[in-house]
């Protein structure tokens, strides 16, 4: 038996039952699975999908790409992890839906949001166990460094299922690492527009004990005191960074500091 805290509706051409797997803490709020008796280990298989907004305006423009992922954890009732799946897809044209779900406004009656991608997922359930929960973890959108720190990441944490100090220090080191390299290499490139474009300062730094004592000239100043096309791009990226964070933690992360809700 399956219990489906919420259901997304049936497919039009599978006529398969699709549920949504929500984000939560608590192994109640996932989808509950109950095991049969069973002696030894038990298995539950499934597909695992990730979720589209299709829009026909978004293809006819070229527009519609998209690329998924999304990880659930598979735990026992009383919040063991038991094993964690991924699936990744990516989004093009109507034809990467697995189907289309019933019981919308959308045109043939269907809803616009749909399954795509597929990832057949298989469980070892313990002789003990005779009900678990399937709990969403993240959906991503990933770029370089996150992809990378987040394979760093499970390299170390392997499936435990609390963070170790460890993992939480090897993802600020491949932060800072992945973080100042990114910086190198925008200087690199900033270096080069300057070069292409002829703005490169050539104002050159002297040493404290060679300057004038009546300061510095005015142009040397003034030149000392630009901002680089490299530094706006950083501080920029910062102050969202912060805004971003603020949000997140005072809204959606369930701090009651915020009075927040999400999870």
């Amino acid at each position: 038996m399956i219990m489906c805290p919420n259901p997304l509706g049936e497919g039009v051409q599978t006529r398969r039952i699709f549920c949504d797997v929500l984000t939560g803490r608590e192994p109640a709020d996932g989808i509950l699975v109950d095991v049969p008796p069973h002696v030894g280990p038990a298995r539950i298989s499934f597909d695992l999908h990730n979720r589209h907004m299709y829009s026909e305006e978004l293809i006819k423009s070229n527009r519609a790409y998209r690329r998924y992922t999304a990880s659930i954890g598979v735990l026992t009732m009383d919040n063991t992890l038991l094993s964690r799946a991924v699936v990744q897809s990516e989004f093009r044209t109507a034809g990467d839906l697995i189907d289309r779900i019933g019981g919308g406004a959308g045109p043939g009656g269907v809803k616009a949001v749909a399954p795509t991608g597929t990832e057949p997922i298989t469980i070892t359930i313990p002789e003990t166990e005779d009900q678990v929960s399937i709990l969403g973890e993240k959906l991503t959108v990933p770029d370089g460094t996150s992809t990378m720190v987040a394979i760093i990441n499970a390299k170390v944490q392997g499936e435990e299922s609390q963070a170790s100090m460890g993992a939480y220090a090897v993802v600020i080191l491949s932060l800072i690492a992945f973080s100042w390299g990114l910086y190198q290499l925008l200087k690199v490139v900033m270096g080069a527009y300057q070069d292409a474009t002829g703005t490169r300062p050539t104002v050159r730094t002297h040493a404290p004990w060679l300057r004038s004592m009546r300061g510095e000239r005015a142009d040397a100043a003034a030149a000392k005191t630009r901002i680089s096309g490299a530094e706006k791009i950083v501080v920029v990226s910062v102050l969202i960074a912060a805004v971003a964070f603020e949000i997140w933690f005072f809204f959606f992360s369930g701090s009651s500091i915020g009075g927040g809700g999400g999870r």
